[in-house]
């Protein structure tokens, strides 16, 4: 695993908090609805997955000696080792997204490794990934049962909820 310098947590350095010190305050009515809401997304976002395609393919690969280094998907994402993230990938440019984002990080890659940049045959046109159909996603209520969520979840959404109610009636329906 690779870690910035600074982001690690000394467990030497860590201290016991004082229990004796700190002060209970009784959430406001207001405070608590807001917290149960933050609760309720935390949940729904715990369980939301993709419902279908979840890429749009790979845009290009760095090839060095016949060995791939990196791949780039028309996502403008870049795929590889972490030695090669140590070496280029910290320093990837962030503007841009999709197939052109992808050229040029590709290009970036290559000239830092003497690499040569391969372009795929599902590589997308900036024109393509701008009209590209989206991601879709679902809260997947059985996994949020099998993990333990379901019933919280439910009391979290209540019949305020049309959100909650549409996806307890789906529950129900299935």
């Amino acid at each position: 695993m690779v870690t910035e310098p600074g982001l690690r947590i000394d467990i030497s350095q860590m201290k016991q908090i004082d229990t004796e010190k700190l002060k209970i305050h009784r959430l406001s009515p207001q405070e608590e609805k807001a917290f149960k809401l933050e609760e309720k997304k935390i949940i729904e976002q715990m369980f939301t997955r993709p419902t279908g395609k979840t890429s749009y393919g790979e845009y290009a690969s760095v090839v060095l000696n016949g060995k791939t280094v990196a791949t780039l998907e028309n996502s403008g994402a870049a795929v590889m080792s972490n030695a090669m993230g140590s070496q280029v990938g910290w320093k990837l440019p962030n503007d841009g997204s999709g197939p052109e984002l992808a050229q040029k990080r590709a290009e970036m890659i290559a000239k830092a490794t003497g690499g040569t940049v391969i372009k795929h045959e599902a590589a997308m046109t900036q024109g393509q990934w701008i009209n590209r159909e989206p991601i879709k996603f679902a809260v997947d209520l059985g996994a949020m049962e099998r993990e333990g969520f379901l019933e919280r979840w439910k009391e979290l959404s209540g019949s305020n909820s049309a959100f909650g109610a549409q996806l307890i009636g789906q529950e129900g329906a299935a």
